[in-house]
């Protein structure tokens, strides 16, 4: 569970949600183990800020676990987007980890932000990678498509 988090979703303001996809990572794979390990690395830290004199974990944080993941990457992509949306619909924010890059997809989709911002050392603007435009080296070009932004 991520520290300080609850399970009470109903009251919570944020609900982490791991997503850990490793179906298209081309270098090295592992992106599955990104959400527990998030979590894990994240036990140790303090949620306090300074700037705004307050923890992170005051403000109705709920750990919703991981979405198991499997190889088909459309489906998987629209079930994370579905979990995701469930998560606006109760007047919460979605705090998505990944996996690798794709699931950024179901996170745009769930959202529909007004501002797509992306760090990240390239943009992942390829219309498709080894054949495939769900790969991870594709994902903002696909937000992009949804969010109906002219390139």
């Amino acid at each position: 569970m991520f520290p300080g988090a609850t399970t009470d979703r109903e009251a919570a303001s944020y609900v982490v949600v791991g997503a850990p996809l490793d179906a298209t990572t081309t270098f090295q794979p592992g992106t599955r183990f990104g959400p527990d390990r998030v979590r894990r690395f994240a036990e140790t830290f303090d949620d306090y800020d300074r700037r705004t004199e307050s923890c992170f974990s005051a403000h109705g944080v709920c750990d919703a676990g991981n979405v198991r993941a499997w190889d088909d990457t459309e489906a998987y992509l629209d079930h994370l987007a579905a979990e995701l949306r469930s998560v606006v619909y109760d007047d919460a924010i979605p705090l998505l980890v990944g996996g690798e890059h794709t699931v950024t997809h179901a996170g745009v989709d769930a959202v529909d932000p007004d501002v797509l911002v992306v760090c990240d050392a390239h943009l992942d603007l390829r219309d498709a990678y080894d054949g495939n435009p769900l790969n991870h080296a594709c994902v903002t070009r696909r937000a992009l498509d949804d969010l109906g932004v002219d390139r």
